[in-house]
């Protein structure tokens, strides 16, 4: 009995532990986040059609941070033991969303990149409108997903 309560008391510890690690990471993760839009957005002023134009040449020459996952895929198991059903959901969508931005920043350059290679080429047969509205529709779905993050803010810190 006193040897069940002391492995019990072992494992709460080491959860509450890896809780604070998650945390840490979570906060890092998200202020890497905060601070990479940030940048993005420090544009100087531009016409209107020029605007997503500059927006999409500072997404291509700012690199996507690098998220840490460690905290989240090896100490899932403890993190059971000291976070509710919905809290663990909510840190699972924060970490579902960091994701989802990296797959469509990877995708928004590419096809930022390829634009500047079709109009710098101008393929025969192609319409500068299509060249140009395609980036534009990752470009928003890109914003959503961050400005959806930061809007929700740390999930381990509601």
């Amino acid at each position: 009995m006193l040897s069940e309560w002391r492995q019990f008391r072992t494992e709460r510890r080491q959860a509450k532990a890896a809780l604070t690690i998650l945390s840490l990471e979570v906060e890092r993760n998200f202020r890497l986040l905060k601070g990479y839009w940030e940048k993005v957005n420090q544009v100087e002023s531009f016409a209107e059609d020029m605007l997503l134009e500059r927006l999409l040449a500072r997404l291509v020459e700012l690199p996507l941070p690098e998220w840490s996952y460690n905290a989240w895929n090896q100490q899932i198991m403890l993190l059971a033991l000291v976070m509710d059903v919905d809290k663990i959901q909510q840190v699972y969508n924060f970490y579902s969303f960091l994701s989802a931005i990296t797959n469509s920043y990877f995708k928004l350059s590419t096809l930022t990149k390829k634009m500047k290679q079709q109009i710098t080429n101008f393929e025969i047969g192609t319409s500068y409108n299509v060249v140009l509205n395609v980036p534009e529709l990752a470009w928003t779905e890109f914003k959503e997903l961050v400005c959806k993050v930061l809007e929700q803010e740390n999930p381990l810190q509601k």
